[in-house]
């Protein structure tokens, strides 16, 4: 039996700058795509929809991620 739910994921507009969600099922990955130069704070918002099997919206969340950049490179 299948998981009765189906969850997109989004990424807002700052966020797309240099990153991308891969998504495999259920789970959201944010993985990034282009780099960074630091030192500087990016605060990227993560909007999730969590839909029913006929597509019916069951709950909206956004989750919030602040990445810290250092001015030295790795």
């Amino acid at each position: 039996m299948g998981v009765p739910f189906s969850v997109d994921y989004s990424l807002d507009y700052v966020g797309k700058r240099h990153f991308k969600i891969v998504q495999d099922k259920n789970i959201g990955i944010v993985q990034l795509v282009k780099p960074i130069r630091g030192p500087t704070v990016e605060t990227i918002k993560v909007n999730i929809h969590t839909k029913s099997r006929t597509g019916v919206i069951l709950a909206f969340n956004e989750a919030i991620i602040e990445i810290s950049v250092s001015k030295y490179s790795f």
